[in-house]
């Protein structure tokens, strides 16, 4: 187990992650976002991953904000058992 502390760790970290670079489009006619294939109903953001600095996707099924490159969910859940977006949401936004 390697454990990486402090701004050292984040540089390496983010390398690690652009080397792995997903290929993303968006299909504007739509609405689509193709992410190395798998297509999903939304849209790319005008926002920033925190960890990568990708831009972020909305995954219209569940109602969130996802990093496609970290493959991270970039909200949390409402809270509420009967949501219909959070109660069907997985751990990953991608498979």
């Amino acid at each position: 187990m390697l454990i990486l502390i402090g701004e050292e760790s984040s540089r390496i970290l983010i390398q690690n992650r652009r080397a792995m670079s997903r290929h993303i489009s968006y299909n504007e006619d739509n609405c689509e976002v193709d992410i190395e294939g798998q297509k999903i109903m939304g849209w790319i953001l005008d926002e920033f991953c925190d960890v990568c600095k990708s831009k972020l996707v909305y995954y219209e099924k569940y109602d969130a904000k996802f990093c496609p490159q970290c493959n991270e969910w970039k909200e949390i859940g409402c809270g509420d058992i009967n949501c219909e977006y959070c109660r069907q949401r997985p751990p990953k936004p991608l498979i």
